[in-house]
């Protein structure tokens, strides 16, 4: 029998980044690695219409950059940046640090399997209004480009 291991873990140095960057002793480890979760899920919940594919986040000893890549980035930023500007504090409540959000676009987001299998999840609900043959048309043409 062969030895199984993680995919994640076999690409992370090839092509794969880490999801989060920082470095801490045995001792803040664990609640540096609760604090992320507890990070994500407050975006990935609070931004849930955004179509949010992937949050980064980085700390420094009294800094942490959190980066989120979504497909609609107006809807993450809000009307005149108050949105955004809410999510900062509340982060910065919670972590007791200073915090730098950054919005990242995805130009396409048919390439990203997060954003398809939600897509499909919304469709099969009835929530969105493209049709399911021109969004098939779509993801079609996005893998042609993306296997080129």
């Amino acid at each position: 029998m062969g030895q199984k291991s993680n995919p994640i873990g076999l690409r992370l140095a090839v092509n794969k980044d880490w999801a989060s960057k920082w470095y801490s002793d045995k001792k803040s480890f664990a609640n540096y690695l609760t604090e992320d979760r507890a990070i994500r899920k407050l975006l990935f919940d609070k931004l849930s219409g955004a179509a949010v594919t992937k949050i980064l986040i980085e700390r420094a000893t009294q800094r942490v950059r959190i980066k989120i890549l979504t497909a609609r980035p107006g809807v993450v930023i809000g009307r005149r940046g108050a949105e955004i500007d809410k999510i900062k504090e509340q982060l910065a409540r919670m972590t007791g640090k200073e915090v730098y959000v950054d919005i990242q676009e995805i130009r396409k987001p048919e390439i990203t399997l997060d954003q398809m299998k939600k897509w499909v999840e919304d469709e099969r609900c009835g929530v969105l209004d493209i049709p399911l043959k021109q969004r098939h048309e779509t993801e079609t043409e996005a893998e042609k480009e993306w296997k080129e």
